[in-house]
């Protein structure tokens, strides 16, 4: 048969059986249920140390540095018992659930996704995350300086896409 065409692909009986198993495991890397185990293992792992970074730095490139925290906030802490800082973290418990909660969904039979942090299971750690990413809790009249501990930024999504390129790579040569 003559070539008519940019690209013409011809397989024979053994090159069909090699083509079925490689577009069974590209199907299978690049699935929702891949997709998910990429977002648990590689995507989790990069958020998750961005989000100590920023707690440890009070602050970075993305969110900016953090505002010093205010006298009044100071003589509160002491009156507490906890120390004058660091930012953000007085107990750990924000840190902590930041840095842990995520909820993977499935929002269609190909789409996955990762929310972070996870669904509010406690009221008092919804507050704290409101009032440190806007600088208001719900249902408070109080409003301080916003000091995220959660963004995406230029620096998070080029390691997510690295992330991702390297996962289509390695699915790409394993086929």
């Amino acid at each position: 048969m003559a070539a008519t065409g940019l690209l013409d692909v011809q397989l024979n009986k053994s090159d069909q059986a090699k083509f079925d198993r490689m577009m069974t495991t590209l199907m299978d890397g690049l699935s929702a249920q891949g997709m998910d185990k990429v977002l648990r293992v590689d995507v989790h792992p990069i958020m998750r140390a961005r989000i100590s970074d920023r707690f440890e730095q009070e602050g970075d490139t993305t969110v900016g540095t953090w505002a010093d925290i205010t006298d009044v906030t100071k003589d509160i802490r002491a009156d507490l018992g906890f120390p004058e800082g660091p930012i953000n973290h007085r107990t750990g418990q924000l840190r902590r659930w930041v840095e842990t909660s995520y909820q993977m969904n499935r929002t269609g039979a190909n789409v996955v996704e990762m929310a972070m942090p996870g669904p509010f299971t406690n009221p008092t750690l919804e507050k704290k995350f409101r009032k440190a990413q806007q600088g208001k809790a719900p249902g408070s009249k109080i409003v301080t300086v916003p000091r995220p501990v959660l963004a995406i930024g230029q620096a998070e999504n080029d390691m997510v896409t690295d992330r991702l390129k390297y996962h289509i790579d390695r699915v790409l040569r394993s086929a």
